[in-house]
Formats: C-alpha cells, sequence, structure tokens
C-alpha cells in the first residue's frame, strides 16, 4: 500500500509537470511495476495457497495429448489419471479414474504438451508441475502486456490513469491466482486481447492485413481455446459487422483484399468443430452425455429427493449473487473466505464494480468509440444471460447448483478496462482535454504539459481513492488478510 501511495504521489506530480516524453516514462515504469506485482501475487498464491480451479483435470488433458497426440482427443475415453508416484501420472486404463468433464477444445492441452515438461514411458506420463505453471503463467503475463501495449498506444497519456488501467487488469481476484495454476483462461486471456486490438485498429479504420490477421488469429484461436470466451469475440464481431455494414452503410471496409486472404484462417476452427460434432454429436463434449452413469453419482448431479426447490425469482437471485461472490472472491479447491464480506461491501465493492461499471456507457453520448464500447459489453451480457440459462436448465433437471463461476469473463478484463477508463476520461479530465475525435491520443501543439490532458482536481481524487481501493479490494481483502 505504502508502495502504491508513492506511485501515486509520482504519477501526479509527473502528469501535471512532466512533459509527453517524462509521462510515457513513468508510465512504462508502472506497467513494469504493476508486472512485476502481479508475478509476485503469482508466487504467493503457488507457494502459499494453491487448489487452483480443476488443475487435476487440466493436468490429466495436457498429459492426454502428450500421450495420444493429434489434436481432437477421445473425450469419451479421458480420464482424470493420478500418480503412481511424485510427477508421475498412469494413464493406463483404471475404472477407478474418473471422467475429464472438462471437454474444452485443445488448443491450450495441445500447446502445454509440446513445451517439453512432460516426457513419456509406456502409459506413464512423467511431469515438472512448476514448470508447467510457469509456462501457463507465461501466456497469461504475454496478454498483459498486450493489453499494456493497447492501454500506452490508444489511452490519453494522463499517468495517473494509466496507471489505474493497469489496476482493474489485475485486479479481479481470480485474475492472476487463475494464472498462477494450469488453465486455459491464460490462453483466453491472450487471444482475446489479440482479437481486442484487432477490433480497436478496425475501428480506427486501419483496413489492412494487419488488422484482419489479428482478428482472424483472435477469434480462430479463442474458439479452439474455450467455448465462453469464444462467444464473446464472435458476438462482437458479429455486432461490429453488423454496425458497419447496415448501420453505417460502409461495406467497403469489409470488402477487403486483405480480409478475403485470412478467410482461410477461419476454416481451422470450423473444421475441428465440424468433425467433433460428426464423431460426438455435439461441440460441446459433456460429462452427462459421455459419461451419464457416472455423471448421475456425481457431486454435478442431485437425486431428486435431495434437491432444493428454488423459484425461478429466487434461483435468479441466487445465480447472481453467486456470481459477483465469484467475480470478487477467490475460488477455488482450497476455501478463502471472507465472513461478512458481499459483492458490495468496502472489501469488494471496487472489483464487483469492474464488472458492472460498463453498464453506465449506455447513458454516455453516442459516438464512435461509446458504440464500439457497447457492443463489447453487450457480447459479454449476451453471454452472461445464456451461462444463466444454462444453470438454471441444470438445476431445474439435474439439482446442480454450480455454473455460476465468473471467471469465464476476465478473459475480456481489456475490455472491462478501457470502458472504465473512457468513462472516467469524459467525466474527469479537465474540460479542454475531453476529445472524442479519435482512439489514439496524438500530443499537440509543442508537447509541453500545457497542452496535454489534465486531470481535474475531482479527477485526481476520484482516480487515486479507486486505485488505493482496487488494491484494497484486490489482494490485501481478498488473500493477505484472509490468514492463507
Amino acid at each position: 500500500m505504502l508502495i502504491l501511495v508513492a506511485a501515486l504521489i509520482v504519477n501526479y506530480l509527473a502528469g501535471t509537470r512532466c512533459g509527453i516524453k517524462g509521462r510515457r516514462a513513468i508510465i512504462l515504469a508502472d506497467y513494469g511495476g504493476i508486472l512485476a506485482f502481479a508475478l509476485l501475487q503469482a508466487r504467493y498464491f503457488m507457494q502459499q495457497l494453491g487448489g487452483f480451479p480443476d488443475e487435476p483435470a487440466h493436468l490429466s488433458y495436457i498429459a492426454y495429448m502428450k500421450l495420444h497426440g493429434g489434436w481432437l482427443p477421445d473425450f469419451s475415453a479421458m480420464r482424470i489419471y493420478h500418480d503412481t508416484q511424485p510427477g508421475m501420472l498412469s494413464l493406463a486404463e483404471n475404472s477407478a479414474n474418473q471422467f475429464n468433464y472438462l471437454g474444452h477444445p485443445p488448443l491450450y492441452y495441445k500447446i502445454m504438451s509440446l513445451v517439453g515438461a512432460l516426457r513419456v514411458n509406456g502409459n506413464n506420463v512423467s511431469y515438472d508441475l512448476t514448470r508447467l505453471r510457469i509456462i501457463s503463467l507465461g501466456i497469461g503475463v504475454a496478454g498483459l502486456l498486450l493489453l499494456f501495449y493497447i492501454a500506452y498506444t490508444r489511452l490519453q497519456q494522463v499517468p495517473l490513469m494509466q496507471l489505474l488501467f493497469a489496476l482493474i487488469v489485475i485486479s479481479p481476484a481470480n485474475m492472476v491466482f487463475g494464472m498462477s495454476g494450469l488453465s486455459n483462461d491464460t490462453l483466453a486471456l491472450l487471444t482475446v486481447s489479440i482479437f481486442t486490438l484487432g477490433i480497436i485498429r478496425f475501428a480506427e479504420a486501419r483496413c489492412d492485413w494487419v488488422t484482419y490477421l489479428l482478428i482472424a488469429i483472435g477469434i480462430s484461436a479463442t474458439v479452439l481455446t474455450k467455448l465462453t470466451a469464444g462467444m464473446i469475440v464472435v458476438t462482437a464481431a458479429l455486432l461490429v459487422l453488423f454496425y458497419t455494414v447496415v448501420i453505417k452503410r460502409k461495406p467497403k471496409m469489409v470488402r477487403q483484399t486483405s480480409f478475403y486472404l485470412t478467410l482461410p484462417i477461419y476454416l481451422i476452427p470450423i473444421a475441428y468443430f465440424l468433425t467433433l460434432y460428426s464423431r460426438f454429436h455435439t461441440i460441446q463434449p459433456s460429462y452427462q452425455r459421455l459419461a451419464f452413469s457416472e455423471y448421475v453419482t456425481s457431486g454435478m448431479y442431485a437425486p431428486i429427493a435431495d434437491r432444493t426447490p428454488m423459484a425461478p425469482s429466487a434461483y435468479a437471485q441466487y445465480f447472481f449473487t453467486q456470481f459477483l461472490n465469484n467475480w470478487s472472491s477467490i475460488v477455488g479447491h482450497v476455501p478463502v473466505t471472507r465472513p461478512g464480506t458481499t459483492p458490495f461491501t468496502f472489501d469488494a465493492i471496487a472489483v464487483t464494480l469492474i464488472f458492472l461499471a460498463p453498464l453506465g456507457l449506455f447513458l454516455f453520448r453516442r459516438s464512435r468509440r461509446q458504440r464500439y464500447f457497447v457492443m463489447g459489453y453487450i457480447a459479454i451480457l449476451v453471454v452472461t444471460a445464456y451461462q444463466f440459462k444454462t444453470a438454471a436448465t441444470g438445476f431445474y433437471s439435474h439439482g446442480y447448483l454450480g455454473g455460476t463461476q465468473a471467471r469465464y469473463y476476465q478473459c475480456a478484463i481489456g475490455l472491462f478496462a478501457l470502458s472504465i477508463i473512457w468513462m472516467l476520461s469524459q467525466l474527469l479530465l479537465a474540460a479542454n482535454s475531453q476529445e472524442d475525435t479519435t482512439m489514439q491520443f496524438r500530443p499537440s501543439g509543442s508537447g509541453q504539459a500545457a497542452a496535454l490532458p489534465q486531470l481535474s482536481a475531482l479527477g485526481t481524487a476520484v482516480v487515486i481513492g479507486l486505485s488505493l481501493l482496487l488494491l484494497y479490494d484486490g489482494f490485501i481483502s481478498t488473500f493477505l488478510l484472509s490468514g492463507r
């Protein structure tokens, strides 16, 4: 906290007394410091907490891909394997092994199987868990670096605002925690960030091959990593396409040779899902579809006599309460309890608002950036509604009270952070600094401090207050004060 206070003072002075070069130097130092802080958190989580969500299932998936190769695993035969000795999984047939319920597309697992941290010996696969975790964390860090690049090149060069952006990105309770263990969420963060950069370039009317390549890679890699993340980027892309062609009536932005040249990239996920459907008659292999007899004896199914009755309104309240709890608190296999904390208490409200604050986008005057941010947030709301529908169906059909995880949306943290910073810029920059003409800030005049955007006095107080509260809610309260 003291280090952040010192950083806020330095950023305030840089924003009021430095020219563009001084500001940029401080902003780069901010991003370096935040990245170091995130890595320090990851070390604490690995050494002091553990219990990362579904990590044994992720490890088993990686080991299966290492042993069997290929790109399309036999989901019906994949199990959660156990150590025969420390660092050694046995993939031999064993009916005692639980069915591997993940069913995710294979891109993350294929990459992780090729990084040299696993060795095959017959039906055994040896692994270096620490090395696998570090490599997986590195993928997530690449996503963070890309988001920092986007902010550095697109947001106003106001050091306090850029520091707040970085804090928003790492503050959701499960962001760094989830990156610290094995999880395809790390690759989803990177691929969605690639897509975000591509869409920003498209919004800037930079309709070249780089833009369309970024969008194509972002969409294709995301849907091959995680379906919920894929639904977000596909929905956002369709909204942008509709807005461009139908609302703005600029089909020429899409009818570009550079766009057509990237179309073969989309054939890769199409081929995967067609093959998957032909083999399993679904694009989302599931526990109940592929191992029903085992499913009905698992914790994901409750016999009718043991189910908790709830009216639809009561279930909706339950779902969204749990959803926001899971967004604002660490959720893993090791409990991190905070008695008395709710998503709207002082020790969680700042993290909760990261998800809810973009609702304010709908209240701002329509502009190019406002429309793009709204389309991105609508995509998140659409997928959230689909998740609610799926969870409600699971509850009323199978008595399952799960399906309320909010970490699925942390891959789009760049959209949340950019939206919040944009809204704050509209409200808190000094009157002569409010510009909405470009996605990228370009300094004018001589480059002296007087020609650069400035926070108002109220804006300075708000940004400093939010920064301190995010640090407290996002790490101090959720972990350091939890007794873990």
